[in-house]
């Protein structure tokens, strides 16, 4: 014969709920995915997807919600912080976060021409650094080095002005700090 087994299913009851920040190390002008870790009175895992959750921040000038992410407007600190609600029961989880200024990711170094004639003028080596919330900033000029590895060829000035010398090729590296980066 048949035989019959008692089941038991008994409600999720939500007990804690933790929030994950990725990448933890924030910036300016970044954003960072958001997820959480939910766990029942039994301490077991709760998928994140069987939860509402509802997100805020103490702080919108500094770190805001938008789409599930956080986007980091301004240097400072925020409380972000998730609201879990499970079979009726509203469990709240909170999690500082601290927005650095925005970094330097790049240096871009250009010029009018890459091809000098002697007896040509020459040409400006232009410098622009590219944030890591994609700002582009002009360099101080004085903190700009220009490495002239083939003085026979050109010859580079202090403010990046490169003037022809002799037939040949040529290589200038630009080296600068971008927001407190070497580039």
């Amino acid at each position: 014969g048949d035989e019959t087994i008692a089941i038991t299913v008994d409600e999720q009851k939500l007990n804690s709920v933790s929030i994950n920040v990725n990448p933890s190390a924030l910036h300016q002008g970044e954003r960072a995915a958001l997820s959480v870790d939910a766990f029942t009175e039994g301490n077991r895992a709760i998928t994140p997807e069987s939860l509402a959750l509802t997100w805020a921040s103490s702080d919108e000038q500094v770190a805001r919600i938008e789409d599930g992410e956080l986007v980091c407007v301004s240097s400072g600190s925020a409380d972000i912080s998730v609201k879990a609600v499970l079979n009726g029961k509203e469990v709240t989880g909170i999690k500082s976060v601290q927005v650095g200024e925005a970094t330097g990711t790049e240096l871009v170094a250009t010029a009018d021409s890459y091809a000098l004639k002697l007896g040509s003028m020459g040409v400006q080596i232009r410098v622009k650094g590219i944030l890591s919330n994609g700002a582009q900033i002009t360099p101080d000029a004085s903190a700009i080095i220009y490495v002239n590895n083939h003085p026979e060829v050109v010859s580079v000035s202090a403010a990046g002005f490169v003037a022809p010398v002799a037939e040949g090729k040529a290589t200038v590296v630009v080296k600068t700090e971008i927001a407190g980066k070497d580039c």
